[in-house]
C-alpha cells in the first residue's frame, strides 16, 4: 500500500519565518514556504543528520521543555 502525505502544522518563531524568507528570496524561482522547508528538511537528513542512511530512522533527540526554554529566555 501506498503511503500518503501528511499534513504538519508547526508554529515557529517570528526570526525563523524571516531566515526561511530570506532564503527563499535566494532561489532562482522563489519556493512557497512549505516547499522551503520540505527542501532544508531533506537537504538536512541528506548531508548533516549523523550517521543515518536514506530511510534509515533518526537517533532520538532530547528536547527541551517548554518551561525549560520559558526559564531560559527569563
Amino acid at each position: 500500500m501506498q503511503r500518503k502525505t501528511a499534513h504538519l502544522d508547526i508554529r515557529v518563531e517570528p526570526e525563523l519565518v524571516e531566515r526561511i524568507d530570506a532564503w527563499r528570496r535566494t532561489q532562482r524561482v522563489v519556493p512557497s514556504r512549505s516547499a522551503a522547508i520540505v527542501h532544508m528538511i531533506e537537504d538536512y537528513l541528506e548531508r548533516d543528520a549523523p550517521h543515518t542512511e536514506r530511510g534509515a530512522p533518526l537517533s532520538p533527540v532530547i528536547w527541551p521543555s517548554p518551561g525549560q526554554i520559558f526559564r531560559e529566555r527569563g
